[in-house]
């Protein structure tokens, strides 16, 4: 199981007193520490620290709109995985949740070590995410002090191309950021969506599948 190696945040959003009551028993035995907000703009104003987090989010919350929860993260640049709540198991609402790039979907019962796994393999992702921009800012930075021959020469290999296709001036037209940073990152961090045809109708759990570079880490 994966495991956040450091103390994190767990940002429980939701308004359903039910909800909150059993993830606050849940969650007390956590690590980590636990805040709960009763709107997704509350949790938006008060964005978190540098550090792993992710949140619990109730996916039947009154005014939210679970499309645009990415969208809104993405915007403050948050690399804050969320995991949806249902308030019962409903396969229809799983698979929308999917789609609007949950980390893992749960319905009641929520029981202690399920959750506790869940919260734990959520703030390890995020770990790893903030772990892996913080090396690209990195690379950024390196290579913003490279003459214009060296950044080209340096692009070209990270896209797998030979040093000797390299033309006169063209390095200023491909900073070398850009390119550094897709060589790096490639599809990683992409949604993809299972067949959900086949699926039982009251699916009470899912996760996205890990990476390929979780996997055989």
């Amino acid at each position: 199981m994966a495991v956040c190696a450091s103390i994190g945040e767990i940002f429980l959003v939701a308004g359903n007193p039910r909800i909150i009551d059993s993830l606050r028993r849940a969650l007390r035995t956590c690590a980590h520490r636990v805040n709960i907000f009763g709107d997704l703009q509350q949790f938006l104003d008060r964005a978190p620290e540098n550090g792993p987090s992710c949140m619990l989010l109730d996916f039947n919350l009154t005014g939210l709109d679970h499309t645009e929860v990415q969208r809104c993260l993405a915007q403050r640049r948050l690399t804050v995985p969320f995991i949806f709540l249902l308030a019962a198991p409903d396969t229809p609402a799983t698979v929308a949740a999917m789609r609007a790039g949950a980390f893992s979907v749960m319905a009641p019962p929520f029981e202690q070590g399920r959750m506790l796994a869940e919260v734990e393999a959520a703030l390890a992702r995020a770990e790893e995410s903030v772990y892996r921009c913080n090396e690209v800012e990195a690379l950024r930075q390196r290579f913003g002090s490279l003459t214009a021959r060296e950044a080209g020469v340096i692009s070209l290999v990270a896209v797998g191309q030979p040093p000797n296709k390299l033309r006169p001036h063209s390095a200023s037209r491909n900073p070398p950021s850009k390119s550094i940073a897709a060589a790096s990152c490639g599809k990683w961090g992409q949604n993809r969506l299972r067949n959900s045809r086949s699926w039982p109708k009251n699916l009470i759990y899912w996760r996205r599948p890990e990476t390929n570079r979780s996997k055989h880490q």
